[in-house]
């Protein structure tokens, strides 16, 4: 379906009180159209309408008019600028939706900058972790210590095994012979 006919149909169901299945729709269509302000904004309205605050700041973020107390709400669920970046799930170039919404993503991205200590740009890695030197010998050391305990519990394991079914033969012979 077009995404002007999903938009209606959604809107259509925000009318009915459906806001769960509006939500589902406008979703997709701001998967499938990031740039879209106005596809933003009907999701944002959708969460207002469910009584979720902090979604219904973080697809109205980008907007020129915007409620400062949404603002904030998302802000708190999303505390680290690098995640609060990408929850805006935003591809393509900046410029696209205009200067304010380009204004805004361009400050995330410079927040999320300082905050990784790194060039992070929209488009990057989820990853958020340091670049992959500083954490190979880290998780190498970890992966090497826990594979070490399983050998050696399943030595112990194996151990106990062999024991057991040593008394076990060594038992029926005593009985046999006697």
């Amino acid at each position: 379906m077009p995404w002007p006919e999903t938009l209606r149909t959604a809107e259509a169901e925000l009318a009915a009180r459906r806001t769960a299945l509006a939500r589902r729709r406008l979703r997709g269509l701001v998967r499938s159209c990031p740039d879209r302000l106005d596809l933003r904004l009907a999701l944002a309205e959708a969460y207002r309408r469910g009584g979720d605050a902090a979604q219904a700041g973080r697809w109205s973020y980008l907007a020129e008019q915007r409620d400062p107390r949404e603002v904030a709400a998302f802000e708190r669920c999303y505390p680290d600028p690098f995640l609060r970046m990408r929850s805006m799930q935003w591809r393509g170039p900046v410029d696209v939706a205009g200067p304010v919404a380009a204004a805004r993503l361009t400050a995330l991205v410079d927040a999320a900058t300082a905050s990784e200590h790194r060039s992070v740009t929209l488009e990057g890695p989820m990853a958020h972790d340091p670049p992959w030197p500083a954490t190979s010998l880290r998780d190498t050391a970890g992966c090497v210590g826990v594979g070490l305990i399983f050998v050696a519990l399943a030595g112990l394991v194996g151990a106990a095994v062999v024991g057991v079914a040593w008394l076990v033969v060594h038992g029926a012979r005593l009985l046999i012979g006697s």
